[in-house]
């Protein structure tokens, strides 16, 4: 379970998250670590990162999702999201729904990161 961070790419900081094969009681730690980090974020100063490849979430992860995403929003310019598959894309539409966000699917980290150096 790695912490998430903020990294920096071609001069752009990237605020990541990687929830890659945890389960919903270390997917609840990362959320919250996240929103920890938020705190040291300047408003629309990051793009965000999150891969969720084979993560397990359950309805107290969903909620916090929900509630960080919502946050995020002030903080995020843009975000995207690695890995979505099965229920995922079902707590993602929520989360979409909740917060008013969109977000960008991809299949890699790769072509996600390309992606988010456009902007």
């Amino acid at each position: 379970m790695k912490k998430p961070e903020i990294i920096e790419r071609n001069g752009k900081h990237i605020f990541y998250q990687d929830f890659s094969n945890c389960t919903a009681h270390e997917a609840l730690v990362l959320v919250r670590q996240a929103r920890a980090l938020l705190e040291e974020v300047v408003p629309g100063s990051v793009l965000g990162l999150t891969v969720v490849t084979g993560g397990r979430f359950d309805l107290n992860v969903v909620e916090e999702l929900k509630q960080f995403s919502k946050l995020a929003g002030q903080y995020f310019r843009v975000t995207a999201v690695v890995g979505i598959s099965g229920m995922q894309r079902v707590i993602l539409i929520a989360v979409e729904a909740f917060t008013g966000r969109k977000y960008e699917l991809f299949d890699d980290e790769e072509k996600a990161m390309e992606w988010l150096l456009q902007f």
